[in-house]
Protein backbone atom coordinates (compact mmCIF):
# COMPACT_ATOMS: atom_id res chain seq x y z
CA UNK A 1 0.00 0.00 0.00
CA UNK A 2 2.76 2.58 0.67
CA UNK A 3 4.72 1.56 -2.85
CA UNK A 4 1.23 2.28 -4.38
CA UNK A 5 0.75 5.65 -2.81
CA UNK A 6 4.54 6.68 -2.92
CA UNK A 7 3.66 6.15 -6.84
CA UNK A 8 0.31 7.79 -6.67
CA UNK A 9 2.49 10.91 -5.16
CA UNK A 10 5.66 10.79 -8.05
CA UNK A 11 3.25 10.87 -10.68
CA UNK A 12 1.39 13.74 -9.32
CA UNK A 13 4.83 15.94 -8.85
CA UNK A 14 5.58 15.29 -12.19
CA UNK A 15 1.47 16.27 -13.18
CA UNK A 16 1.07 13.92 -16.25
CA UNK A 17 -3.14 14.52 -16.47
CA UNK A 18 -4.81 11.28 -17.50
CA UNK A 19 -8.96 12.21 -17.67
CA UNK A 20 -11.59 9.72 -17.83
CA UNK A 21 -15.10 11.78 -18.05
CA UNK A 22 -15.08 13.35 -14.35
CA UNK A 23 -12.29 11.40 -12.83
CA UNK A 24 -8.57 12.25 -13.43
CA UNK A 25 -5.72 9.90 -12.96
CA UNK A 26 -2.01 11.47 -12.57
CA UNK A 27 0.55 9.44 -14.45
CA UNK A 28 3.99 9.76 -15.31
CA UNK A 29 5.12 8.32 -18.54
CA UNK A 30 8.86 9.18 -17.86
CA UNK A 31 9.41 7.42 -14.58
CA UNK A 32 10.20 3.44 -15.82
CA UNK A 33 10.56 2.86 -11.96
CA UNK A 34 6.80 2.92 -11.79
CA UNK A 35 5.82 0.42 -14.19
CA UNK A 36 8.33 -1.88 -12.89
CA UNK A 37 6.34 -1.60 -9.60
CA UNK A 38 3.10 -2.22 -11.46
CA UNK A 39 4.70 -5.58 -12.23
CA UNK A 40 4.47 -6.59 -8.32
CA UNK A 41 0.68 -6.24 -8.78
CA UNK A 42 -2.10 -8.04 -10.44
CA UNK A 43 -4.11 -5.45 -12.19
CA UNK A 44 -7.43 -6.69 -9.43
CA UNK A 45 -5.53 -5.40 -6.84
CA UNK A 46 -3.91 -2.87 -8.65
CA UNK A 47 -7.71 -1.43 -9.10
CA UNK A 48 -8.28 -2.30 -5.33
CA UNK A 49 -6.03 -0.02 -4.29
CA UNK A 50 -7.64 2.67 -6.66
CA UNK A 51 -10.72 2.84 -6.21
CA UNK A 52 -10.93 4.83 -2.94
CA UNK A 53 -8.06 7.20 -4.45
CA UNK A 54 -9.63 7.36 -8.04
CA UNK A 55 -12.91 6.15 -7.60
CA UNK A 56 -12.47 4.38 -11.65
CA UNK A 57 -14.92 2.09 -11.70
CA UNK A 58 -16.39 0.44 -14.97
CA UNK A 59 -15.52 1.86 -18.46
CA UNK A 60 -13.21 4.76 -16.81
CA UNK A 61 -11.47 1.59 -14.80
CA UNK A 62 -11.38 -0.26 -18.02
CA UNK A 63 -10.04 2.82 -20.08
CA UNK A 64 -7.35 3.34 -17.52
CA UNK A 65 -6.36 -0.65 -17.28
CA UNK A 66 -5.64 -0.44 -21.06
CA UNK A 67 -3.00 2.75 -20.75
CA UNK A 68 -1.16 0.49 -18.24
CA UNK A 69 -1.04 -2.38 -20.40
CA UNK A 70 -0.21 -0.17 -22.94
CA UNK A 71 2.46 1.31 -20.74
CA UNK A 72 4.03 -1.87 -19.93
CA UNK A 73 4.66 -2.79 -23.47
CA UNK A 74 5.95 0.40 -24.11
CA UNK A 75 8.42 -0.73 -21.13
CA UNK A 76 9.02 -4.01 -22.69
CA UNK A 77 9.46 -2.90 -26.29
CA UNK A 78 12.35 -0.15 -25.31
CA UNK A 79 14.12 -3.16 -23.08
CA UNK A 80 14.54 -5.75 -26.11
CA UNK A 81 15.30 -2.28 -28.35
CA UNK A 82 17.89 -1.26 -25.86
CA UNK A 83 19.12 -5.09 -25.66
CA UNK A 84 19.25 -5.32 -29.39
CA UNK A 85 21.32 -1.88 -29.34
CA UNK A 86 23.71 -2.77 -26.80
CA UNK A 87 24.06 -6.63 -28.64
CA UNK A 88 24.68 -4.69 -31.93
CA UNK A 89 27.25 -2.52 -30.46
CA UNK A 90 29.51 -5.59 -29.04
CA UNK A 91 29.16 -6.89 -32.55
CA UNK A 92 29.61 -3.63 -34.46
CA UNK A 93 32.89 -3.02 -32.41
CA UNK A 94 33.79 -6.86 -33.03
CA UNK A 95 33.46 -6.94 -37.03
CA UNK A 96 34.32 -3.13 -38.00
CA UNK A 97 36.15 -3.01 -41.21
CA UNK A 98 35.37 -6.63 -42.17
CA UNK A 99 38.42 -8.31 -39.92
CA UNK A 100 38.83 -11.51 -39.38
CA UNK A 101 39.35 -12.51 -35.67
CA UNK A 102 42.27 -15.49 -34.72
CA UNK A 103 42.14 -16.12 -30.51
CA UNK A 104 45.75 -16.93 -29.50
CA UNK A 105 45.32 -18.98 -26.20
CA UNK A 106 47.83 -19.26 -23.54
CA UNK A 107 49.41 -22.16 -25.14
CA UNK A 108 50.36 -20.21 -27.90
CA UNK A 109 51.68 -16.75 -26.88
CA UNK A 110 53.76 -19.19 -24.82
CA UNK A 111 55.40 -20.44 -28.03
CA UNK A 112 55.69 -16.36 -29.53
CA UNK A 113 59.49 -15.32 -29.91
CA UNK A 114 60.76 -14.26 -26.41
CA UNK A 115 63.21 -11.24 -26.64
CA UNK A 116 65.46 -9.59 -23.92
CA UNK A 117 66.75 -10.65 -20.43
CA UNK A 118 63.94 -12.44 -18.24
CA UNK A 119 60.99 -14.72 -19.26
CA UNK A 120 57.92 -15.46 -20.17
CA UNK A 121 56.06 -18.63 -19.06
CA UNK A 122 52.55 -20.34 -18.76
CA UNK A 123 50.33 -20.05 -16.04
CA UNK A 124 47.38 -21.76 -16.18
CA UNK A 125 45.43 -19.28 -18.85
CA UNK A 126 47.97 -16.51 -18.49
CA UNK A 127 51.13 -15.71 -19.59
CA UNK A 128 53.53 -14.68 -16.78
CA UNK A 129 56.04 -12.22 -18.34
CA UNK A 130 59.05 -10.59 -16.08
CA UNK A 131 62.15 -9.08 -16.35
CA UNK A 132 65.79 -10.31 -14.59
CA UNK A 133 67.95 -8.37 -12.78
CA UNK A 134 70.10 -7.16 -15.85
CA UNK A 135 67.32 -6.31 -18.32
CA UNK A 136 66.34 -3.73 -20.77
CA UNK A 137 63.42 -4.72 -21.13
CA UNK A 138 61.54 -7.70 -22.15
CA UNK A 139 59.11 -8.91 -24.99
CA UNK A 140 56.92 -11.28 -27.11
CA UNK A 141 57.19 -11.49 -30.87
CA UNK A 142 54.70 -12.84 -33.18
CA UNK A 143 55.79 -15.37 -35.08
CA UNK A 144 53.85 -14.14 -37.86
CA UNK A 145 53.13 -10.77 -39.40
CA UNK A 146 49.91 -9.53 -39.89
CA UNK A 147 48.09 -7.10 -42.36
CA UNK A 148 48.01 -3.58 -42.38
CA UNK A 149 44.73 -3.35 -41.11
CA UNK A 150 44.80 -5.01 -37.60
CA UNK A 151 43.30 -4.35 -34.30
CA UNK A 152 44.89 -6.37 -31.26
CA UNK A 153 42.67 -7.04 -27.82
CA UNK A 154 44.05 -8.48 -24.52
CA UNK A 155 43.85 -8.19 -21.15
CA UNK A 156 46.92 -7.43 -18.96
CA UNK A 157 47.96 -7.15 -15.10
CA UNK A 158 50.74 -5.53 -14.13
CA UNK A 159 52.73 -7.42 -11.26
CA UNK A 160 54.55 -4.12 -10.17
CA UNK A 161 53.85 -0.65 -10.04
CA UNK A 162 57.20 0.22 -11.76
CA UNK A 163 56.25 -1.97 -14.77
CA UNK A 164 55.71 0.42 -18.41
CA UNK A 165 52.97 -1.75 -20.45
CA UNK A 166 54.20 -1.52 -24.78
CA UNK A 167 52.29 -2.99 -27.68
CA UNK A 168 54.25 -2.38 -31.29
CA UNK A 169 52.23 -3.41 -34.34
CA UNK A 170 53.50 -3.30 -37.89
CA UNK A 171 56.65 -4.53 -36.44
CA UNK A 172 58.76 -5.37 -39.41
CA UNK A 173 62.43 -4.66 -40.94
CA UNK A 174 62.78 -1.22 -42.82
CA UNK A 175 61.33 -1.09 -46.30
CA UNK A 176 58.91 -3.84 -48.18
CA UNK A 177 59.33 -6.52 -45.78
CA UNK A 178 56.73 -7.42 -42.88
CA UNK A 179 59.43 -9.34 -41.79
CA UNK A 180 61.43 -8.79 -38.31
CA UNK A 181 64.84 -9.79 -38.00
CA UNK A 182 66.49 -9.36 -34.70
CA UNK A 183 70.02 -10.48 -33.27
CA UNK A 184 70.80 -13.53 -31.14
CA UNK A 185 72.66 -11.56 -28.72
CA UNK A 186 69.86 -9.16 -28.57
CA UNK A 187 69.58 -7.35 -24.94
CA UNK A 188 66.25 -5.95 -25.21
CA UNK A 189 67.02 -2.51 -25.36
CA UNK A 190 64.68 -0.22 -26.70
CA UNK A 191 66.88 1.25 -29.39
CA UNK A 192 66.72 -1.43 -32.02
CA UNK A 193 63.00 -0.52 -32.49
CA UNK A 194 62.77 3.27 -32.21
CA UNK A 195 65.72 3.54 -34.35
CA UNK A 196 66.39 0.68 -36.67
CA UNK A 197 62.62 -0.68 -36.85
CA UNK A 198 59.80 0.13 -38.52
CA UNK A 199 56.48 -0.23 -35.82
CA UNK A 200 53.99 1.89 -34.24
CA UNK A 201 55.39 2.27 -30.59
CA UNK A 202 52.05 2.05 -28.25
CA UNK A 203 52.69 2.86 -24.55
CA UNK A 204 49.68 2.50 -22.40
CA UNK A 205 50.84 1.82 -18.12
CA UNK A 206 53.23 4.85 -18.80
CA UNK A 207 52.75 6.80 -15.26
CA UNK A 208 56.73 4.97 -14.25
CA UNK A 209 57.83 7.38 -16.83
CA UNK A 210 56.08 10.19 -16.00
CA UNK A 211 54.64 10.12 -19.36
CA UNK A 212 50.77 9.74 -20.49
CA UNK A 213 49.56 7.15 -22.62
CA UNK A 214 50.97 7.63 -26.38
CA UNK A 215 51.83 6.36 -29.75
CA UNK A 216 55.05 7.01 -31.99
CA UNK A 217 55.78 5.83 -35.11
CA UNK A 218 59.59 4.36 -36.18
CA UNK A 219 62.44 5.01 -37.08
CA UNK A 220 61.08 7.50 -35.04
CA UNK A 221 62.42 10.93 -34.52
CA UNK A 222 61.00 11.52 -31.15
CA UNK A 223 57.72 12.97 -32.22
CA UNK A 224 54.23 12.04 -30.61
CA UNK A 225 51.64 10.72 -32.97
CA UNK A 226 48.78 11.17 -30.36
CA UNK A 227 48.64 10.65 -26.60
CA UNK A 228 45.83 10.49 -23.57
CA UNK A 229 45.55 13.34 -21.13
CA UNK A 230 45.93 11.75 -18.21
CA UNK A 231 47.30 8.05 -16.82
CA UNK A 232 44.94 5.84 -15.53
CA UNK A 233 45.95 2.07 -15.04
CA UNK A 234 47.56 0.74 -11.62
CA UNK A 235 49.14 -2.43 -10.82
CA UNK A 236 47.36 -5.73 -9.50
CA UNK A 237 44.18 -5.13 -11.95
CA UNK A 238 43.90 -6.45 -14.92
CA UNK A 239 42.62 -4.09 -18.34
CA UNK A 240 41.07 -4.61 -21.35
CA UNK A 241 43.42 -3.03 -23.72
CA UNK A 242 42.82 -2.18 -27.65
CA UNK A 243 45.20 -1.56 -30.06
CA UNK A 244 43.58 -0.45 -33.35
CA UNK A 245 45.62 0.67 -36.43
CA UNK A 246 42.65 0.43 -39.84
CA UNK A 247 43.19 2.49 -42.89
CA UNK A 248 45.56 4.47 -41.58
CA UNK A 249 43.64 5.51 -38.17
CA UNK A 250 45.24 4.72 -35.43
CA UNK A 251 43.60 4.23 -31.83
CA UNK A 252 44.36 2.99 -28.12
CA UNK A 253 40.91 2.32 -25.73
CA UNK A 254 41.20 0.62 -21.83
CA UNK A 255 38.66 -0.88 -20.59
CA UNK A 256 35.95 -0.15 -23.86
CA UNK A 257 37.28 4.04 -23.32
CA UNK A 258 39.13 5.55 -26.01
CA UNK A 259 42.05 7.62 -24.79
CA UNK A 260 43.19 8.94 -28.32
CA UNK A 261 42.57 8.39 -32.07
CA UNK A 262 44.48 9.97 -34.58
CA UNK A 263 45.25 9.55 -38.46
CA UNK A 264 48.63 8.59 -40.57
CA UNK A 265 48.45 10.12 -43.75
CA UNK A 266 51.56 7.78 -45.00
CA UNK A 267 50.88 4.38 -42.57
CA UNK A 268 52.91 1.87 -42.46
CA UNK A 269 52.62 -1.58 -44.39
CA UNK A 270 51.71 -4.89 -42.34
CA UNK A 271 54.38 -6.90 -40.11
CA UNK A 272 54.88 -8.58 -36.38
CA UNK A 273 53.17 -7.31 -32.93
CA UNK A 274 55.09 -7.73 -29.84
CA UNK A 275 54.01 -7.14 -26.36
CA UNK A 276 57.05 -5.57 -24.32
CA UNK A 277 57.25 -4.54 -20.66
CA UNK A 278 59.85 -2.47 -18.67
CA UNK A 279 60.68 -1.86 -15.37
CA UNK A 280 61.70 1.87 -13.77
CA UNK A 281 64.17 3.46 -11.78
CA UNK A 282 65.81 -0.26 -10.97
CA UNK A 283 62.74 -1.82 -10.15
CA UNK A 284 61.70 -4.65 -12.85
CA UNK A 285 58.66 -4.99 -14.65
CA UNK A 286 56.27 -8.30 -14.64
CA UNK A 287 52.74 -8.64 -16.07
CA UNK A 288 50.16 -11.48 -16.53
CA UNK A 289 48.73 -11.53 -20.20
CA UNK A 290 45.86 -13.81 -21.02
CA UNK A 291 42.75 -13.28 -23.66
CA UNK A 292 44.94 -12.39 -26.80
CA UNK A 293 42.73 -11.78 -30.07
CA UNK A 294 43.66 -10.35 -33.01
CA UNK A 295 41.58 -8.97 -36.27
CA UNK A 296 43.45 -8.88 -39.21
CA UNK A 297 42.69 -9.54 -43.28
CA UNK A 298 45.41 -12.17 -43.64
Amino acid sequence: MNTIYAFISSCRVNNFLISSGRDSAFINFRLIDSLLILDSYSLSSFRKHYLHIFSLTGSRFTKFKSMIIKMKKIRSTAFVLLTFLLSGYSFGQTNDYGLNKTLINSDELSKWTFVGEGKAEKSGSQIAMQESDNSKGVMLVSPESYSSDVVVRYKTLALSSATVLVALVSLSDPGESENISIPDNFDGSLGLFTNEKENYFFAFKNAPHNVTPFVRKSPATGETIASADKNSMIAGVYYDVEIGKVQGKLWLAVDGVKLFETEDATPLAGGHLALRIRGTAGFKAACLIKDLEIFTRN
